[in-house]
């Protein structure tokens, strides 16, 4: 992937009141509360384990983005493969507003923001590679690619995010909602781009 001109990508879409960014810090640091804990605990068994002398990764694949629940598959990768994956960069939201989606034949929960953003996602990837096959569309988003209650793979994980956004052919930054003066200064924004 040598040489690939990395791109970047900025949007909202849907309305969502969501903080910062939280993502690097752990469970207990965000606040999430131990109903939102048991429900990620549930997740334990989707998980097979990463392989980290490889930098081995999950991807998901976004199947259906607009049935209710999502339908995503999660698939292992290396980095050190030549691979094409977009890496989506989002606030994660109120950890205790969820909406579930289906992870590998499993219901998980998510937060609503990241929700939203794999609705979207995919669409997005398709503006920018029209000619690609929207079947080979891959993500990397933190929250579903790294299991949330290994703490040593989060840790190793989180220490490989800046690897991870550096090797992705596509970084999405999902800013959540279009409430008031926002979504005016992202349209002006492509305005002058387009210019």
């Amino acid at each position: 992937m040598a040489g690939k001109p990395k791109t970047e990508i900025y949007w909202q879409e849907i309305a969502d009141k969501s903080k910062p960014n939280d993502s690097a810090k752990s469970l207990e640091e965000q606040g999430i509360s131990s109903a939102s804990t048991t429900l990620l605990k549930k997740r334990e068994n989707l998980y097979n384990p990463l392989n980290s002398s490889r930098s081995e990764i999950r991807l998901i694949e976004v199947i259906s983005p607009n049935t209710i629940p999502i339908e995503c598959s999660l698939s292992i990768v290396s980095l050190k493969d030549d691979l094409d994956f977009s890496a989506l960069s989002y606030v994660w939201g109120d950890p205790t507003v969820t909406e579930d989606i289906l992870l590998n034949g499993h219901t998980v929960a998510v937060t609503t923001n990241l929700a939203n953003a794999l609705r979207y996602v995919k669409r997005h990837w398709q503006n920018q590679y029209p000619d690609r096959d929207s079947t080979l569309f891959r993500l990397w988003a933190d929250a579903i690619c790294i299991n949330q209650t290994d703490k040593p793979e989060l840790s190793r994980q989180v220490q490989s995010m800046g690897l991870i956004y550096q090797k992705a052919e596509l970084v999405l930054s999902w800013l959540g909602c279009t409430v008031g003066k926002v979504g005016l200064a992202l349209n002006t924004f492509n305005s002058i781009a387009n210019r």
